[in-house]
């Protein structure tokens, strides 16, 4: 009995089989690809990191703006500081130029003590030689009595004239010197001024250099962020490439001719249309679409039948269905609360599609219908009117 017969090792090799079938299944699972990103999924996911990195940058230029604002505050304040220290210096120049002044003066004043002093000290010498001395010629000189009786009188008369010369020049000194001595009291607190503004101007000058660094280094990250945004914004429009490349590839081509069943109006029972076609939707102007009003949930229905596309939470159209009736005729319903069919479903016309929703770039609960014939937006109201 050979191993193949054996009813072991046929179980055995049925195992074996098995755990290698297993295994393979196992590596070409593991080998098979992620969910590939769909067009709709970049272009929202590469938007909202634009919006993220514009807001950053944005940050970077306030910050940056504020920083240029305080440098030109602490620069005014700089220029004041400067000019009051220029006014300060003038003014102890001044008081220089008079305290020298002063002390000349001042000098001249005891230059005139002293000349009076010495002669007043020769004066004293000769009436004191004249008194001891001299009083017998001055006595036999004499022309009358009361010249004898008052040459003692007029001795005194002339040394008491002499001190008052002295006290008052004396005092005249003293004025002076004290006149100086404010002077040098206020040159003193001037240059105590002076000093504390040059050093508010030193930390003013200290403040200034670090603002500069900021500056410098905020300007550096604005110009990174601002490459990172360039970045970013030309992914970003390469998405939009792609998406309207996404809507080219899923959308037929051809004549643009409609079937005889016509048309039907996607949203029955309501009729109000708040934007037309080429309007101002609030967001843009030349709208491709025409918007009708409704309540949220409103069942919105197939304008054509054909094959059904879904996006969902694109940041313009939101969740919204598009459907290629064929012969390059493409309806889009955006904005949708939810789909009610899936991708690449088959729809009938009337078949409901979705429900009236505010997704997307939207301002209130209505549907956003677009007509694309060969991919080029049309009127609506020139194929569907509400009936």
């Amino acid at each position: 009995m050979t191993m193949n017969e054996h009813p072991v090792a046929r179980r055995l090799l049925q195992v074996l089989a098995l755990l290698l079938a297993l295994a393979s299944l196992l590596v070409a699972v593991s080998a098979a690809p992620a969910h590939a990103e769909t067009a709709a999924e970049k272009y929202e996911r590469l938007r909202k990191e634009l919006e993220a990195q514009n807001q950053q940058l944005e940050s970077i230029e306030k910050d940056l703006k504020n920083a240029k604002n305080t440098r030109s505050a602490l620069q005014q304040q700089q220029t004041i500081l400067k000019e009051q220290i220029n006014t300060l210096v003038a003014a102890i120049n001044e008081a220089n130029l008079a305290i020298q002044e002063k002390q000349a003066e001042v000098d001249a004043q005891q230059a005139a003590i002293d000349e009076r002093w010495d002669e007043f000290q020769m004066q004293m010498q000769a009436m004191q030689v004249m008194h001891d001395g001299g009083a017998v010629a001055m006595l036999s000189s004499a022309q009358s009595l009361y010249e004898l009786l008052t040459f003692s009188d007029s001795l005194q008369q002339v040394s008491e004239k002499q001190n008052q010369v002295l006290e008052d020049m004396q005092a005249a000194k003293a004025e002076l010197e004290s006149r100086k001595a404010e002077l040098e009291e206020q040159k003193a607190n001037l240059e105590t001024a002076q000093a504390e503004l040059e050093t508010k101007q030193g930390q003013l000058s200290s403040n200034i250099q670090q603002l500069d660094s900021t500056i410098s280094k905020a300007e550096a990250d604005k110009q990174a962020q601002q490459d990172v945004v360039d970045a970013t914004e030309a992914a970003f429009e390469q998405a939009e490439r792609e998406y309207e490349q996404w809507i080219k590839e899923n959308s037929s081509s051809g004549s643009g001719h409609i079937s005889d069943a016509g048309w039907m109006w996607p949203l029955p029972g309501q009729s109000r249309i708040t934007t037309y076609f080429g309007g101002n939707n609030g967001f843009y102007s030349g709208h491709g679409a025409i918007d009708v009003a409704a309540p949220k949930g409103t069942p919105i229905v197939a304008a054509l039948s054909g094959v059904a596309y879904t996006q969902s939470l694109h940041w313009t159209y939101g969740n919204m269905v598009m459907i290629d009736s064929g012969d390059g005729v493409v309806t889009i319903y955006a904005h949708m609360d939810s789909h009610a069919v899936s991708n690449g479903q088959a729809v009938v016309q009337g078949q409901t599609i979705g429900y009236v929703g505010n997704t997307g770039r939207s301002s209130g609960y209505h549907l956003h219908f677009e007509v694309r014939i060969n991919n080029v937006k049309q009127n609506p109201l020139n194929y569907v009117s509400y009936s």
